[in-house]
């Protein structure tokens, strides 16, 4: 509103690995300022869970995690510019759920059960938890290029929306169906998705 403001963010992310090739982690942040999107302080919890990587191709992971579709869960962090907001047109989400994947020569690969769709929460109810099948898969034919490309379909509504709203029908019969591509590049300093 034109007038200065503050905001300050801390975020905790830790790891350890008690056998090889099995990694418990988690990831915490707090944020307090005038210049929040909310007032008052906030605390929570992003990300948790545990990771066995036997090897480069084979990656299991079950937890709280980011969403296997699209590559912009990199750059939601605001540490990178403080000044600017997560872009309107996705809100990054942690859904609980198990994923694997894997790197092979310049060919990589996910997939996944979790708890939750893509969704914008400005502009939809909080999703209701149904698990959704979600798949991804790149190649990088050089270092600093990757083309890649995920889908994923299931339920995308609240269990709680008024019957009304459903047309009689189950809130699991209205389905999202998301296919994505992306493309990263980088050279040097700069970063692009």
């Amino acid at each position: 509103n034109g007038r200065h403001g503050v905001v300050g963010r801390m975020v905790l992310w830790s790891a350890v690995e008690p056998w090889p090739n099995v990694v418990l982690f988690g990831e915490a942040q707090g944020e307090t300022g005038s210049a929040r999107r909310e007032a008052g302080s906030e605390v929570y919890v992003e990300q948790y869970g545990a990771r066995w990587s036997p090897a480069d191709a084979f990656v299991l992971q079950v937890g709280k995690m980011p969403h296997v579709v699209g590559a912009f869960s990199a750059r939601h962090l605001s540490f990178r510019n403080p000044l600017v907001d997560s872009p309107d047109g996705y809100s990054l989400v942690y859904p609980i759920g198990a994923r694997i994947s894997g790197v092979v020569s310049m060919f990589d690969y996910r997939a996944a059960i979790l708890s939750k769709p893509l969704t914008h929460e400005d502009y939809s109810p909080d999703p209701s938890n149904a698990p959704r099948p979600a798949v991804g898969m790149g190649i990088t034919p050089f270092t600093g290029f990757r083309l890649g490309g995920s889908a994923t379909v299931g339920p995308y509504l609240n269990r709680g929306l008024a019957p009304s709203l459903l047309a009689g029908r189950d809130w699991t019969h209205y389905l999202q169906r998301i296919i994505a591509a992306d493309v990263q590049w980088s050279r040097g300093y700069f970063e692009s998705y």
